[in-house]
């Protein structure tokens, strides 16, 4: 599998450096890549079982085939095929059982930790915490002047990301705050709003319920409540559909900002100008919902969706 993908090593090269690793840290965390040409159940269960005794984080990942890329290239000619969607979902499904039964347990859609080492930089973006991004092209949401005094809006906004404007834009001002960005959002409440729903949907603490009001009888399914806390369930992917989905549906208007806010390059988006914004089901395929119609929820065009929450793959 990594040799097709283009990867330089091998997994036994990938245990060592993670056990010489475990000789100067405590605390040890890897990625596993699911649904690659050749992933078989057996496969991925025997990869958790070697992996977990060894570190104390996993991040799970579907793999996403990136353009340009030798994998692209060789699914284009024929050379090599993935995993269905349904096949991808039982692989991610095995490994899910394996972690567990092997003391991990998920915090977020693509994270399990053992111990409770969760990764605390990343919970910290799910959680919408206040950070600043310090040099080229880094991106900061700022919510208070000094760290206690809080602003009257929100802002995110991301440096320059030539290294040479944004020298230049640092040393010429003397205030942090009067630095030129590449961009600069003011968030209004309903931005704070749908990015904590979008965000805390993804982890195991999940949302305060009031959030999203009462959930449709046809969604609850999808949902559990305690504790005045609302947070998706495990979805059992079903053999001949595809996984389904928690989703924002936004009023046609509605602009996008995609912004990386995470080391996985998870992609999220602020809704603006949203309308009668509302949750629904739908059935997504290869990153992208499927031009299907559902008398339940009356799905539309593909581009009057955005993806969101429960998601598994690398990029949403």
């Amino acid at each position: 599998n990594l040799k097709v993908i283009g990867r330089l090593h091998d997994a036994n090269t990938a245990i060592e450096k993670i056990k010489l690793a475990k000789e100067f840290f405590d605390n040890v965390s890897c990625d596993l890549i699911i649904g690659l040409p050749f992933d078989t159940i057996d496969g991925v269960r025997e990869e958790v079982r070697t992996l977990c005794p060894l570190v104390e984080h996993i991040s799970m990942y579907e793999l996403s085939v990136e353009k340009g890329t030798r994998l692209e290239r060789m699914l284009q000619n024929g050379k090599v095929t993935l995993p269905s969607d349904d096949d991808t979902q039982s692989l991610f499904d095995a490994a899910f059982d394996e972690a567990e039964k092997s003391g991990f347990k998920r915090y977020e859609v693509s994270n399990f930790a053992k111990n409770d080492k969760i990764s605390l930089h990343n919970f910290g973006y799910w959680t919408r915490e206040e950070y600043l991004g310090l040099g080229a092209g880094a991106h900061s949401l700022v919510k208070t002047i000094d760290g206690e005094r809080i602003l009257a809006s929100e802002t995110r906004y991301a440096n320059l990301s030539k290294l040479d404007e944004y020298c230049a834009a640092v040393e010429g001002n003397e205030d942090y705050k009067d630095i030129v960005r590449e961009s600069v959002e003011t968030l209004t409440e309903k931005d704070v709003k749908n990015e904590t729903v979008m965000l805390g949907l993804r982890t195991h603490t999940g949302i305060n319920k009031d959030l999203i009001g009462e959930i449709d009888d046809r969604l609850s399914v999808f949902f559990e409540e305690q504790n005045g806390k609302v947070r998706l369930t495990r979805l059992s992917g079903q053999k001949g559909s595809v996984r389904r989905y928690v989703v924002y549906r936004p009023h046609p208007r509605a602009t996008h900002l995609s912004y990386a806010a995470q080391r996985n390059h998870l992609r999220l988006f602020r809704l603006s100008q949203i309308e009668n914004a509302r949750l629904c089901v739908a059935r997504l395929r290869n990153g992208r919902i499927r031009k299907e119609r559902s008398r339940a929820f009356g799905y539309d065009d593909k581009r009057r969706y955005v993806r969101c929450a429960f998601n598994h793959r690398a990029q949403g």
